[in-house]
């Protein structure tokens, strides 16, 4: 690997490089793992809510009447407006 360049030390370069391709690889195991945990989450609260086939998402949305505080809503295959199911809250605010 070439260490200079133009008569200038890269090495400066090279270890910001170096460190950037650790980082980004920390980013994506975390995003794999966060996304893992993420279904598993949403899995188990379909299953405490009684619909162990549900395809939830959660919205993030504050939702005072729902047991996570988020507005959760089913995706279905004829669902064109979600609302929460429990404060009838729409996804779209």
């Amino acid at each position: 690997m070439k260490r200079e360049w133009q008569g200038k030390s890269l090495d400066s370069l090279l270890a910001k490089r170096q460190e950037i391709g650790w980082i980004n690889e920390q980013i994506f195991r975390l995003a794999g793992r966060r996304g893992q945990l993420e279904r598993d989450f949403l899995d188990e609260l379909a299953v405490l809510l009684g619909c162990p086939d549900a395809t939830l998402l959660d919205s993030h949305h504050i939702c005072p009447e729902s047991p996570i505080e988020h507005c959760v809503f089913e995706i279905t295959i004829d669902t064109t407006d979600l609302s929460c199911m429990f404060c009838g809250g729409k996804i779209n605010r």
